[in-house]
């Protein structure tokens, strides 16, 4: 079975290597040089448009109407009876346009944001949390078990988008929280590992903190997710609860995140916020 891939970054190289033990996958990316660990390298969206389902792991919604509805995108090389499984975190109200348009050519889109970084992409470790019709589920379900050990099923347009910004939400505090303690409690004179031992053993013991603690232990912070994409999903989460007149109360951690991409951070990984709170300088 052949699978069109489109968005080769870290996440969507792991994704597609992973899928590519499974089933045939045509990648493309707009940076040819980066179409690594599929079967077969696609030059052209042209060629990706010949498979009837494609996969799309790009940066944000306008990369995703681009791909898909711009003057070069697919829809010049045929885009009906097709289904779009999308793994990006886009806007809320973009993944509604989306459904439209696509249903509009009699295809199908499945909005499926994934929850987890690199590693467990690559082993078919995610969560995906997928908004589509049940009939289309059930054609493409297969896929989804193989890119996640957890697939979670709405029939609500837009559910999974919210759900996946909701997500990201908590877990940017989380990290922030988990930093905040390590960098301070080093500051007035607490080794490290202690407070590692105590955050693992108590309150602070999480996910984020288990997938982040090597990082955090040897301050290398090469980005599996970087702080410049958790701070468009952190923006959309923004506009989401704003629409509702609902202000995120817990924006000056957004903030804070804001100022750590201004100065220097933004490609890296965003547990990275870690040695950006470290470098504050305090009165002794």
């Amino acid at each position: 079975m052949k699978i069109s891939f489109v968005g080769l970054g870290k996440l969507g190289s792991a994704i597609a290597t992973n899928l590519s033990s499974y089933y045939d996958i045509v990648g493309f990316n707009r940076t040819f040089e980066k179409v690594k660990n599929v079967k077969i390298k696609a030059s052209s969206l042209k060629e990706i448009a010949e498979n009837d389902i494609i996969i799309l792991n790009l940066s944000d919604s306008i990369a995703v109407d681009e791909i898909l509805f711009g003057e070069n995108g697919l829809i010049n090389f045929g885009l009906n009876n097709k289904i779009i499984i999308d793994t990006t975190t886009n806007h809320f109200e973009s993944v509604l346009n989306f459904h439209q348009k696509l249903s509009d050519l009699n295809s199908s889109y499945v909005e499926a944001p994934v929850i987890g970084s690199v590693v467990p992409a690559l082993n078919g470790q995610l969560t995906v949390l997928a908004s589509c019709g049940d009939d289309v589920f059930g054609k493409i379900e297969h896929i989804l078990k193989h890119i996640g050990k957890k697939v979670i099923h709405f029939t609500k347009e837009g559910l999974a988008t919210k759900l996946k910004l909701i997500n990201n939400l908590v877990m940017s505090n989380i990290m922030f929280a988990i930093s905040e303690a390590l960098a301070f409690g080093e500051k007035i004179g607490i080794e490290k590992n202690n407070i590692m031992e105590v955050l693992e053993n108590g309150a602070g013991n999480s996910l984020i903190f288990n997938a982040k603690k090597e990082k955090l232990l040897t301050e290398n912070f090469d980005a599996h997710f970087d702080l410049k994409t958790l701070l468009k999903d952190l923006n959309y989460a923004d506009e989401m609860f704003e629409k509702y007149s609902l202000p995120i109360l817990s924006n000056c951690t957004k903030n804070i995140y804001s100022i750590a991409s201004n100065m220097g951070y933004s490609e890296k990984d965003f547990s990275s916020i870690y040695m950006f709170l470290k470098n504050i300088k305090g009165d002794k």
